[in-house]
C-alpha cells in the first residue's frame, strides 16, 4: 500500500511539472541546486552546473570494524551534502554523494581521475569546459585512544587553464599579469572527534533524511531514508525557514526535507573546512560566470564579499600555525576575486589592490616560499607602487620578492612576466630616483626574455 501510495505521488509529479523538471536536470535556470547520490563505480555529474560539488566517501581505517565508527563515516557525507547546498548561494550548483567502500574503487586519486577526464557522466550530462569541480572526502582513525577526522579538498575547472588573467591598462601600456592560487589541494589538520558526536552523526543523519510532506517538522513523513536509494537525484528549491523542496527525477517522493540548525552548527564545529569549500564554490562560480559562455544562469551579485565572509569564518576557528597551506589559501581566494574583477567589471585598479594586500600580507607571512603567492602579492604591490608612480620606493622590495620566487621556482612563466611588466613600467617613470637606470632596466627584460625562450 504504501509503495502504491509513494508511486502514485511520483506519478503526479511527473505529469504536473515533466517540462521543469528536463530544465532542473540540466540546471538552467538562475540559482539552480540539485543532489544525487551515486556509486565509486558509476560517478556522475550534472554537466549544467557551473559547479560541481563530489562528495567522496569518509572512510574508517581503524583495525577493527567498528559499526559506530563506520556507520559515521558512511552517513557524514549526506549530512555535509545538505550543509553545503543550504550554504550554496552563488548561482548554479549541483552536489553529488559519492558512496562505496571498495578502497580500490572508491580511491580518491582515482575518482579524481576520473573527474579530471571529464569521465563523469550519466543522466545529467558530463562536465562543460570551464565548469568548476571541487571534490572532499575524508577519514576516521584513531591513535593513542584519540579519535581524529581529517578532511582532504581539491578543486579545478575542468579543461580550462587554473590561471588567473589580469590584463591592466597602465603607463606602459595594457600589461597583462597572470597568477595563480598557491594551492588547489589541501590537506587540513586532524581534528579530535568525541565518541559523543559518532552518536550525533547517526541521530542528525536519521532526522536530517526524513522527506515530510510539508515544511513542518510535524508534518507526515514521505519516505523515511530516501537518501539509501542508490543513483537518486532530486532538483532543490529553498522552502523557507531552512526548508528544501526536493524535486524528483525518477520514481522517488517529492517531499521537504530540512536543514541548518543543529546539523549546520555541529558540522561546523566539526568540520571548520566546510566554510573553506564553501569560498571555494564562490571562487569558482565567480569565475564561470563571467569567463565561460557554456553556461547559463544569474550569478549572486556579490560574490567576492560572500566568499571572503566564509573565507573569514574559516580564518576565526582554526590556528594558522598548524593549517598554514588551507588558511593561505582563505586568504588567497577573496584576494583573486577582487583582483579578477579589475578585469571583468573596470573597477579603479588602484582601489582594487590596496582591497586586498592586508589579506595577502597575513598569507606571505605563514607561506613565504610559495612562489605562485609570491607572485600574486607582488602583482598587487606592483599595481599601487607602479602604475600612478607612487610609493616607487617599495619596486626595489617587489622585484627581491620575485627574484625570491624564481628561486623556489625557476623560470616560472608567472613571475617572470610579472617580473617583466615590472620593469616594463619602471622603464616608463619620468623620475625613477635612485632606481635602476634605463639600460639596466633594457638589460634585465631581455635577459628574462631569453629566459622566457629557453
Amino acid at each position: 500500500m504504501a509503495d502504491s501510495w509513494i508511486a502514485a505521488i511520483a506519478a503526479r509529479m511527473r505529469a504536473r511539472a515533466a517540462g521543469l523538471l528536463i530544465s532542473v536536470m540540466l540546471l538552467v535556470p538562475s540559482s539552480a541546486r540539485a543532489i544525487e547520490q551515486t556509486t565509486c563505480e558509476s560517478l556522475r555529474v550534472f554537466g549544467g552546473a557551473a559547479v560541481n560539488v563530489a562528495l567522496f566517501p569518509y572512510t574508517y581505517t581503524g583495525k577493527d570494524r567498528r559499526q559506530d565508527l563506520s556507520e559515521a563515516a558512511r552517513n557524514i557525507s549526506l549530512l555535509v551534502q545538505l550543509d553545503v547546498l543550504g550554504a550554496a548561494r552563488y548561482g548554479s550548483i549541483g552536489i553529488t554523494r559519492v558512496l562505496g567502500e571498495d578502497p580500490v574503487v572508491c580511491d580518491p586519486k582515482r575518482l579524481l581521475g576520473v573527474l579530471r577526464r571529464g569521465e563523469a557522466s550519466g543522466p545529467h550530462g558530463e562536465l562543460r569546459a570551464g565548469g568548476g569541480v571541487v571534490a572532499l572526502w575524508g577519514q576516521f582513525f584513531e591513535t593513542a585512544g584519540t579519535l581524529y577526522v581529517q578532511s582532504y579538498l581539491s578543486f579545478f575547472r575542468h579543461q580550462m587553464s587554473e590561471d588567473l588573467e589580469l590584463p591592466l591598462t597602465t603607463p606602459a601600456g595594457d600589461l597583462e599579469f597572470i597568477a595563480r592560487l598557491p594551492a588547489q589541494q589541501v590537506a587540513f589538520r586532524p581534528r579530535p572527534v568525541e565518541f559523543a558526536d559518532l552518536e550525533n552523526i547517526n541521530r542528525i543523519f536519521y532526522e536530517t533524511s526524513t522527506i515530510r510532506e510539508a515544511p513542518d517538522p510535524s508534518a507526515p513523513p514521505v519516505q523515511a531514508e530516501p537518501f539509501d536509494v542508490q543513483d537518486f537525484a532530486y532538483g532543490v528549491e529553498f522552502a523557507g525557514d531552512g526548508w528544501l523542496r526536493l524535486i524528483p527525477y525518477a520514481d522517488l517522493p517529492e517531499g521537504y526535507v530540512r536543514l541548518g540548525g543543529e546539523t549546520s552548527n555541529f558540522l561546523k564545529r566539526l568540520l571548520p573546512e566546510l566554510s573553506l569549500l564553501d569560498a571555494v564554490v564562490g571562487y569558482l562560480t565567480h569565475r564561470v560566470a563571467n569567463e565561460s559562455e557554456a553556461f547559463e544562469f544569474t550569478p549572486a551579485p556579490d560574490i567576492p564579499v560572500l566568499l571572503e565572509r566564509s573565507s573569514e569564518n574559516y580564518r576565526e576557528v582554526v590556528d594558522a600555525r598548524e593549517e598554514p597551506l588551507p588558511v593561505t589559501l582563505a586568504y588567497a581566494l577573496p584576494a583573486a576575486a577582487q583582483l579578477l574583477d579589475v578585469v571583468y567589471h573596470r573597477e579603479e585598479s588602484l582601489e582594487a589592490a590596496g582591497a586586498v594586500l592586508e589579506g595577502l600580507d597575513s598569507a606571505v607571512e605563514l607561506l613565504p616560499d610559495n612562489a605562485d603567492l609570491l607572485n600574486i602579492h607582488a602583482i598587487a604591490r606592483t599595481i599601487l607602487c607602479c602604475s600612478t608612480g607612487s610609493e616607487l620606493g617599495t619596486a626595489a622590495g617587489i622585484e627581491g620578492e620575485l627574484h625570491r620566487a624564481m628561486v623556489v621556482a625557476p623560470a616560472n612563466p608567472r613571475v617572470v612576466t610579472t617580473l617583466e611588466n615590472l620593469y616594463q613600467l619602471l622603464m616608463r617613470l619620468p623620475d625613477r630616483g635612485e632606481l635602476l637606470s634605463q639600460s639596466d632596466l633594457e638589460q634585465r627584460i631581455t635577459s628574462l626574455e631569453n629566459l622566457r625562450h629557453r
